[in-house]
């Protein structure tokens, strides 16, 4: 089986990757190889610089059975790239004066109001520290990654009930002390929007973001149409062939079940879509359609490490910080991932649907951005 790879790119000229360079990752169809002893899987790159101008190629194909191509407009899921995009709700709070990105979480939420901490030897203790809106959108809360197993049950839960069960689960550490990657905090964060606004957190997610940057692929529930239009994702068996993904890591999207927005990694989108959050990002909150979403003070707030001094890992608001390079990012759980450089502003959109994204996928993506560097995108 062989499933080839999309490849978008977007560039201030028309000038290609060297094929030299490119050969060891992409055979002559520009199917992804890397390491010998494993298949081809698929993908879509964009890149784009600050004055718009673009150079489009896509070839490929979405569902190898059924040869759809993929192209800029193929539905993936962004997992945890929602993360980023539910800081950018709470920063339109921030904006409105409805809070503070120091705000204890007890004061919108009164059940955090007394937290407890569990010991190594597993005693509990109360909580040394207040849990802030800062602190569950930076991973430094002490909430564990979710409330228990299996995760593939986390969007059955709404946001409000995802909290409570975090207000009554021991922290692993008092809030602002540590680091612990967590879909549970971006869910309290979420949390907090709902209590502020009385209405779904996704209501002014699409008010206040989707609508203004023209997100229109961008969604929680893909329609008929979109669902046609949704990448197959493939996983690498222990032999080194592949075989596709039969379920998402998220609830049958059809199930009789009701599926909640759930804000760690509930997203799914398009290249071209996730392309004009990024480039809202790198424009300093303000869309490629001219629409600003963000303040710049807002976005100075986002631009900053937001955690301690004395933890090493550089984390923002919903996503990673680099800001030796200038630069804002987060990736998937399926090899999805974004990047903008707000100095430059450029962007870099990097999509593949690999379950259990593997070595040679993230050396795939390590070399397509040394080389998209090398045509002055990204350092």
């Amino acid at each position: 089986m062989r499933v080839a790879i999309a490849l978008c790119f977007i560039a201030l000229s028309c000038a290609a990757f060297s094929e030299t360079s490119a050969n060891r990752w992409f055979d002559a169809d520009l199917n992804y190889i890397g390491s010998p002893d494993r298949g081809p899987v698929g993908g879509v790159l964009l890149i784009g610089a600050a004055d718009g101008r673009r150079h489009l190629t896509c070839w490929g194909w979405a569902d190898e059975a059924k040869k759809t191509r993929f192209n800029a407009d193929t539905m993936c899921w962004i997992a945890s790239n929602t993360k980023g995009i539910a800081a950018a709700v709470v920063l339109t709070l921030v904006d409105d004066g409805l809070v503070s990105l120091d705000d204890p979480i007890s004061k919108h939420l009164p059940e955090f109001a007394a937290l407890t901490v569990k010991e190594k030897n597993g005693s509990l203790r109360p909580a040394k520290t207040v849990m802030t809106l800062r602190h569950v959108l930076s991973h430094t809360s002490g909430l564990a990654f979710f409330p228990g197993k299996p995760y593939d049950c986390r969007d059955e839960r709404p946001m409000r009930l995802l909290a409570h069960l975090g207000a009554k689960t021991p922290l692993e550490f008092d809030p602002g002390t540590g680091f612990k990657y967590s879909n549970w905090g971006i869910d309290v964060a979420v949390a907090v929007v709902e209590a502020v606004t009385g209405r779904p957190w996704e209501e002014r997610l699409k008010k206040r973001l989707l609508e203004p940057l023209e997100m229109n692929d961008t969604t929680f529930w893909p329609n008929e149409e979109q669902m046609r239009r949704m990448a197959k994702g493939y996983a690498f068996k222990a032999d080194g062939g592949r075989r596709e993904s039969t379920a998402y890591p998220l609830r049958d999207l059809r199930g009789a079940k009701p599926r909640y927005a759930e804000a760690g990694g509930g997203l799914f989108s398009t290249a071209n879509d996730l392309y004009k959050f990024f480039r809202m990002i790198a424009n300093v909150g303000r869309g490629e359609n001219g629409r600003r979403v963000l303040s710049e003070k807002a976005m100075r707030e986002w631009f900053s490490k937001q955690t301690p001094e004395a933890i090493e890992k550089q984390y923002s608001l919903g996503m990673w910080i680099n800001p030796q390079k200038n630069s804002i990012s987060h990736a998937g759980a399926w090899r999805t991932h974004g990047i903008a450089d707000w100095e430059n502003s450029t962007v870099r959109i990097y999509m593949v649907q690999v379950v259990r994204g593997n070595g040679d996928t993230k050396e795939c993506e390590a070399e397509w951005e040394r080389l998209s560097a090398g045509y002055g995108f990204g350092r």
